[in-house]
Protein backbone atom coordinates (compact mmCIF):
# COMPACT_ATOMS: atom_id res chain seq x y z
CA UNK A 1 0.00 0.00 0.00
CA UNK A 2 1.28 3.03 -0.77
CA UNK A 3 2.18 5.95 1.85
CA UNK A 4 -0.45 8.12 2.51
CA UNK A 5 1.58 11.16 1.55
CA UNK A 6 2.39 9.22 -1.84
CA UNK A 7 -0.80 8.71 -2.80
CA UNK A 8 -0.84 10.94 -6.08
CA UNK A 9 -3.58 14.09 -6.22
CA UNK A 10 -5.10 13.81 -9.02
CA UNK A 11 -7.02 11.33 -11.56
CA UNK A 12 -7.38 11.44 -15.19
CA UNK A 13 -9.92 11.65 -18.45
CA UNK A 14 -9.38 10.91 -21.99
CA UNK A 15 -10.68 10.46 -25.16
CA UNK A 16 -9.46 8.31 -28.07
CA UNK A 17 -11.34 10.88 -31.40
CA UNK A 18 -11.58 7.77 -33.36
CA UNK A 19 -13.58 9.34 -36.48
CA UNK A 20 -16.09 6.75 -38.33
CA UNK A 21 -13.90 7.20 -41.43
CA UNK A 22 -10.69 6.30 -39.25
CA UNK A 23 -12.63 3.33 -37.70
CA UNK A 24 -14.51 1.83 -41.04
CA UNK A 25 -12.52 3.58 -43.63
CA UNK A 26 -14.05 3.52 -47.07
CA UNK A 27 -16.96 1.22 -45.83
CA UNK A 28 -18.03 4.80 -44.18
CA UNK A 29 -20.10 6.78 -46.90
CA UNK A 30 -21.13 9.60 -44.36
CA UNK A 31 -20.60 13.43 -45.38
CA UNK A 32 -19.17 16.05 -43.30
CA UNK A 33 -17.66 14.79 -40.09
CA UNK A 34 -19.78 13.86 -37.27
CA UNK A 35 -17.23 13.15 -34.69
CA UNK A 36 -15.15 16.58 -35.08
CA UNK A 37 -18.41 18.73 -35.72
CA UNK A 38 -20.98 17.31 -33.64
CA UNK A 39 -19.59 14.61 -30.64
CA UNK A 40 -16.34 16.37 -29.58
CA UNK A 41 -18.23 19.91 -28.75
CA UNK A 42 -20.67 18.23 -26.56
CA UNK A 43 -17.56 16.73 -24.88
CA UNK A 44 -15.72 19.75 -24.36
CA UNK A 45 -19.27 21.47 -23.10
CA UNK A 46 -19.38 18.44 -20.42
CA UNK A 47 -15.65 19.38 -19.80
CA UNK A 48 -16.33 22.89 -19.29
CA UNK A 49 -19.20 22.40 -16.86
CA UNK A 50 -17.07 20.50 -14.43
CA UNK A 51 -14.13 22.04 -14.95
CA UNK A 52 -12.06 19.27 -16.42
CA UNK A 53 -9.33 19.21 -18.43
CA UNK A 54 -8.39 15.68 -20.87
CA UNK A 55 -6.58 14.04 -22.71
CA UNK A 56 -7.18 13.87 -26.40
CA UNK A 57 -5.47 11.13 -28.14
CA UNK A 58 -5.89 11.58 -32.08
CA UNK A 59 -5.39 9.68 -35.27
CA UNK A 60 -2.91 11.65 -37.67
CA UNK A 61 -5.19 10.76 -41.08
CA UNK A 62 -8.20 12.19 -39.67
CA UNK A 63 -5.74 15.71 -39.12
CA UNK A 64 -4.74 15.43 -43.02
CA UNK A 65 -7.99 14.85 -44.25
CA UNK A 66 -9.96 17.40 -42.59
CA UNK A 67 -9.74 21.08 -41.65
CA UNK A 68 -12.51 21.32 -39.13
CA UNK A 69 -10.73 18.50 -37.06
CA UNK A 70 -7.44 20.48 -37.40
CA UNK A 71 -9.51 23.57 -36.10
CA UNK A 72 -11.27 21.47 -32.86
CA UNK A 73 -7.42 19.92 -32.17
CA UNK A 74 -5.72 23.37 -32.20
CA UNK A 75 -7.96 25.11 -29.97
CA UNK A 76 -8.45 21.88 -27.39
CA UNK A 77 -4.98 22.15 -27.14
CA UNK A 78 -5.03 26.10 -26.43
CA UNK A 79 -7.98 25.58 -23.87
CA UNK A 80 -5.47 22.87 -21.59
CA UNK A 81 -6.44 19.39 -23.39
CA UNK A 82 -3.34 17.46 -23.98
CA UNK A 83 -3.09 16.01 -27.21
CA UNK A 84 -1.86 12.43 -27.40
CA UNK A 85 -0.63 10.45 -30.27
CA UNK A 86 -3.47 7.53 -31.75
CA UNK A 87 -1.18 6.77 -34.48
CA UNK A 88 -1.72 7.66 -38.12
CA UNK A 89 -4.04 4.80 -39.48
CA UNK A 90 -5.62 3.50 -36.03
CA UNK A 91 -4.48 -0.50 -37.15
CA UNK A 92 -6.05 -2.31 -34.43
CA UNK A 93 -3.05 -4.41 -34.87
CA UNK A 94 -0.65 -2.24 -34.34
CA UNK A 95 1.55 -4.34 -32.61
CA UNK A 96 1.38 -6.87 -35.18
CA UNK A 97 3.25 -4.72 -37.76
CA UNK A 98 7.00 -4.82 -38.25
CA UNK A 99 8.55 -2.14 -36.30
CA UNK A 100 9.32 0.17 -39.56
CA UNK A 101 5.79 -0.05 -40.02
CA UNK A 102 4.88 0.49 -36.12
CA UNK A 103 7.44 3.62 -36.49
CA UNK A 104 5.72 5.45 -39.53
CA UNK A 105 2.42 5.23 -37.77
CA UNK A 106 3.80 6.56 -34.64
CA UNK A 107 6.15 8.77 -36.32
CA UNK A 108 3.47 10.36 -39.24
CA UNK A 109 0.90 10.82 -36.67
CA UNK A 110 2.83 12.32 -33.77
CA UNK A 111 4.45 15.11 -36.95
CA UNK A 112 0.96 15.93 -37.71
CA UNK A 113 0.05 16.24 -33.81
CA UNK A 114 2.58 18.77 -33.96
CA UNK A 115 2.39 20.76 -36.86
CA UNK A 116 -1.52 21.34 -35.39
CA UNK A 117 -0.69 22.32 -32.07
CA UNK A 118 2.98 23.42 -32.01
CA UNK A 119 2.81 21.67 -28.99
CA UNK A 120 5.68 18.68 -27.73
CA UNK A 121 3.65 14.97 -27.65
CA UNK A 122 4.49 12.93 -24.66
CA UNK A 123 1.80 10.33 -24.30
CA UNK A 124 0.63 7.12 -26.85
CA UNK A 125 -2.07 5.25 -26.99
CA UNK A 126 -2.37 2.03 -29.07
CA UNK A 127 -5.52 1.22 -30.97
CA UNK A 128 -7.16 -1.35 -29.79
CA UNK A 129 -4.97 -1.23 -26.71
CA UNK A 130 -2.61 -3.41 -28.91
CA UNK A 131 0.79 -2.92 -27.90
CA UNK A 132 3.94 -5.00 -27.88
CA UNK A 133 7.31 -4.76 -26.69
CA UNK A 134 8.89 -3.17 -29.91
CA UNK A 135 6.29 -0.15 -29.86
CA UNK A 136 7.76 0.57 -26.33
CA UNK A 137 10.75 0.33 -27.90
CA UNK A 138 10.04 3.12 -30.59
CA UNK A 139 8.44 5.29 -27.73
CA UNK A 140 11.34 5.74 -25.88
CA UNK A 141 13.40 5.75 -28.95
CA UNK A 142 10.76 9.00 -29.60
CA UNK A 143 11.53 10.33 -26.93
CA UNK A 144 7.58 9.84 -25.18
CA UNK A 145 6.73 10.44 -21.54
CA UNK A 146 4.04 7.75 -21.00
CA UNK A 147 2.20 5.27 -22.77
CA UNK A 148 -1.35 4.31 -21.55
CA UNK A 149 -2.52 1.42 -23.58
CA UNK A 150 -2.76 -1.35 -20.67
CA UNK A 151 -6.25 -2.63 -19.47
CA UNK A 152 -5.20 -5.35 -17.14
CA UNK A 153 -8.63 -6.58 -16.89
CA UNK A 154 -9.89 -10.44 -15.53
CA UNK A 155 -12.47 -9.60 -18.46
CA UNK A 156 -9.83 -9.00 -21.54
CA UNK A 157 -10.35 -13.03 -22.55
CA UNK A 158 -14.15 -12.41 -23.20
CA UNK A 159 -13.22 -8.99 -24.58
CA UNK A 160 -10.98 -10.60 -26.95
CA UNK A 161 -13.58 -13.24 -27.96
CA UNK A 162 -16.38 -10.76 -28.31
CA UNK A 163 -14.62 -8.37 -30.69
CA UNK A 164 -13.10 -11.35 -32.89
CA UNK A 165 -16.60 -12.76 -33.33
CA UNK A 166 -17.85 -9.91 -34.08
CA UNK A 167 -15.36 -9.26 -36.99
CA UNK A 168 -15.31 -12.67 -38.54
CA UNK A 169 -15.73 -11.44 -41.95
CA UNK A 170 -12.85 -8.72 -41.44
CA UNK A 171 -8.89 -8.89 -42.10
CA UNK A 172 -7.44 -10.95 -39.48
CA UNK A 173 -4.93 -7.64 -38.49
CA UNK A 174 -8.11 -5.60 -37.59
CA UNK A 175 -9.65 -8.24 -35.59
CA UNK A 176 -7.24 -8.41 -32.97
CA UNK A 177 -7.09 -6.65 -29.66
CA UNK A 178 -6.29 -5.74 -26.22
CA UNK A 179 -3.00 -6.98 -27.10
CA UNK A 180 -1.61 -10.49 -25.56
CA UNK A 181 -3.33 -12.23 -22.61
CA UNK A 182 -0.41 -11.64 -20.48
CA UNK A 183 -1.43 -7.42 -20.21
CA UNK A 184 -4.02 -9.16 -17.32
CA UNK A 185 -1.52 -9.72 -15.27
CA UNK A 186 0.17 -5.81 -15.68
CA UNK A 187 0.38 -4.04 -12.58
CA UNK A 188 -3.10 -1.73 -12.09
CA UNK A 189 -1.09 1.33 -10.92
CA UNK A 190 1.43 3.31 -12.86
CA UNK A 191 4.63 1.61 -13.64
CA UNK A 192 7.87 1.09 -15.51
CA UNK A 193 7.24 -1.34 -17.71
CA UNK A 194 10.30 -4.11 -18.89
CA UNK A 195 10.90 -5.80 -22.10
CA UNK A 196 7.73 -7.40 -21.36
CA UNK A 197 5.44 -4.67 -20.97
CA UNK A 198 3.51 -6.33 -18.65
CA UNK A 199 6.11 -6.50 -15.90
CA UNK A 200 7.90 -3.60 -14.31
CA UNK A 201 11.31 -3.18 -15.50
CA UNK A 202 13.82 -0.47 -16.20
CA UNK A 203 12.39 1.92 -19.22
CA UNK A 204 12.31 5.36 -19.15
CA UNK A 205 8.93 5.56 -20.36
CA UNK A 206 5.86 5.16 -17.84
CA UNK A 207 2.80 3.50 -18.00
CA UNK A 208 -0.65 4.65 -16.84
CA UNK A 209 -2.85 1.33 -17.47
CA UNK A 210 -6.56 2.48 -17.82
CA UNK A 211 -8.37 2.23 -14.57
CA UNK A 212 -9.11 -1.29 -13.45
CA UNK A 213 -10.88 -2.27 -10.28
CA UNK A 214 -8.71 -3.41 -7.13
CA UNK A 215 -8.49 -6.82 -5.94
CA UNK A 216 -11.63 -8.41 -8.59
CA UNK A 217 -9.90 -5.96 -12.09
CA UNK A 218 -12.89 -5.75 -13.38
CA UNK A 219 -13.49 -3.09 -16.36
CA UNK A 220 -13.80 0.77 -15.21
CA UNK A 221 -13.92 2.32 -18.28
CA UNK A 222 -16.90 4.19 -19.94
CA UNK A 223 -17.86 2.06 -22.69
CA UNK A 224 -17.81 -0.89 -20.49
CA UNK A 225 -19.94 0.82 -17.64
CA UNK A 226 -22.36 1.66 -20.71
CA UNK A 227 -22.34 -1.18 -22.17
CA UNK A 228 -22.79 -3.28 -19.04
CA UNK A 229 -25.16 -1.45 -17.04
CA UNK A 230 -24.59 2.03 -15.22
CA UNK A 231 -24.73 -0.32 -12.09
CA UNK A 232 -21.16 -1.72 -12.32
CA UNK A 233 -20.30 1.66 -11.95
CA UNK A 234 -22.03 2.41 -8.80
CA UNK A 235 -21.10 -0.64 -7.80
CA UNK A 236 -17.09 -0.79 -8.07
CA UNK A 237 -16.13 2.82 -8.16
CA UNK A 238 -16.39 2.97 -4.29
CA UNK A 239 -13.54 0.41 -4.70
CA UNK A 240 -11.26 2.49 -6.72
CA UNK A 241 -12.41 5.77 -4.78
CA UNK A 242 -10.61 4.16 -1.69
CA UNK A 243 -7.41 2.69 -2.92
CA UNK A 244 -3.85 4.61 -3.57
CA UNK A 245 -4.69 4.22 -7.40
CA UNK A 246 -5.51 7.18 -9.26
CA UNK A 247 -8.21 6.82 -11.59
CA UNK A 248 -7.41 6.66 -15.56
CA UNK A 249 -11.11 6.95 -17.10
CA UNK A 250 -10.90 6.95 -20.83
CA UNK A 251 -14.09 7.22 -23.48
CA UNK A 252 -14.46 7.29 -26.96
CA UNK A 253 -15.82 10.02 -28.77
CA UNK A 254 -18.58 7.85 -30.53
CA UNK A 255 -20.48 8.06 -26.83
CA UNK A 256 -21.16 11.50 -27.28
CA UNK A 257 -22.43 10.56 -31.45
CA UNK A 258 -26.90 10.73 -31.36
CA UNK A 259 -26.71 7.62 -33.89
CA UNK A 260 -30.18 9.17 -35.36
CA UNK A 261 -29.84 12.69 -35.30
CA UNK A 262 -26.06 12.76 -36.72
CA UNK A 263 -26.98 10.49 -39.32
CA UNK A 264 -24.23 7.86 -37.85
CA UNK A 265 -26.51 4.48 -38.52
CA UNK A 266 -27.47 5.29 -42.14
CA UNK A 267 -23.53 6.02 -42.54
CA UNK A 268 -22.70 3.04 -42.02
CA UNK A 269 -25.54 0.81 -42.71
CA UNK A 270 -22.66 -0.96 -45.39
CA UNK A 271 -20.05 -1.90 -43.01
CA UNK A 272 -19.63 -5.82 -42.96
CA UNK A 273 -16.42 -7.28 -41.09
CA UNK A 274 -15.36 -4.12 -38.69
CA UNK A 275 -16.31 -3.65 -35.36
CA UNK A 276 -18.74 -1.37 -34.35
CA UNK A 277 -18.62 0.50 -31.38
CA UNK A 278 -21.85 -0.83 -30.01
CA UNK A 279 -22.45 2.18 -28.10
CA UNK A 280 -22.91 4.84 -31.51
CA UNK A 281 -26.78 2.92 -31.36
CA UNK A 282 -27.26 4.06 -27.71
CA UNK A 283 -29.75 6.55 -27.34
CA UNK A 284 -27.29 10.05 -26.55
CA UNK A 285 -29.14 11.85 -23.62
CA UNK A 286 -28.81 8.78 -21.78
CA UNK A 287 -24.88 8.44 -22.26
CA UNK A 288 -24.42 12.02 -21.87
CA UNK A 289 -26.45 11.76 -18.59
CA UNK A 290 -24.55 8.96 -17.37
CA UNK A 291 -20.75 10.42 -18.42
CA UNK A 292 -21.66 13.86 -16.52
CA UNK A 293 -22.51 12.06 -13.68
CA UNK A 294 -19.70 9.62 -13.53
CA UNK A 295 -16.98 12.38 -14.37
CA UNK A 296 -18.09 14.81 -11.74
CA UNK A 297 -18.69 11.80 -9.19
CA UNK A 298 -14.40 10.99 -9.50
CA UNK A 299 -13.54 14.39 -10.24
CA UNK A 300 -14.75 15.10 -7.00
CA UNK A 301 -12.52 12.20 -5.29
CA UNK A 302 -9.20 13.54 -6.51
CA UNK A 303 -9.78 16.60 -9.84
CA UNK A 304 -9.42 14.87 -13.04
CA UNK A 305 -6.90 16.18 -16.26
CA UNK A 306 -4.68 15.05 -18.89
CA UNK A 307 -2.88 11.62 -18.50
CA UNK A 308 0.48 13.81 -18.51
CA UNK A 309 -0.39 15.59 -15.14
CA UNK A 310 -0.21 11.63 -13.98
CA UNK A 311 2.98 10.87 -15.78
CA UNK A 312 5.02 13.69 -14.80
CA UNK A 313 3.66 13.26 -10.77
CA UNK A 314 4.44 9.74 -10.82
CA UNK A 315 8.07 9.57 -12.68
CA UNK A 316 10.45 10.83 -9.83
CA UNK A 317 8.14 8.22 -7.70
CA UNK A 318 8.85 5.06 -9.87
CA UNK A 319 12.12 3.09 -9.36
CA UNK A 320 13.69 0.92 -11.65
CA UNK A 321 13.18 -2.34 -11.19
CA UNK A 322 16.01 -4.82 -10.44
CA UNK A 323 17.76 -6.50 -13.01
Amino acid sequence: MTSAPDICPWGAVSIDVDTLYSLFGEAYTGGGEIIYGRAMPRFFEMLDELGIRATLFVVGQDLARSEAARRVIRNAAGMGHEIGNHTEHHIQGLCYLEPLQQRREIIEAHRRIEDVTGAPVVGFRAPGWNIGPSTFDILEEEGYGYDSSMMPSVANPALKLMHWLSTRRGDALQRRTLGSLLHTLAPAGPYRPGHRPWRRGNRAIIEIPVSVTPGCRFPFFGTFHLLAGEWTYRLTAPLLRRSSRPANYELHAVEFCDSEADGARAAIEGVDGLYVPPTLAMALPRKRAFLRQALGNMHSWRPLGPIRQLADWWAPRLPMASP
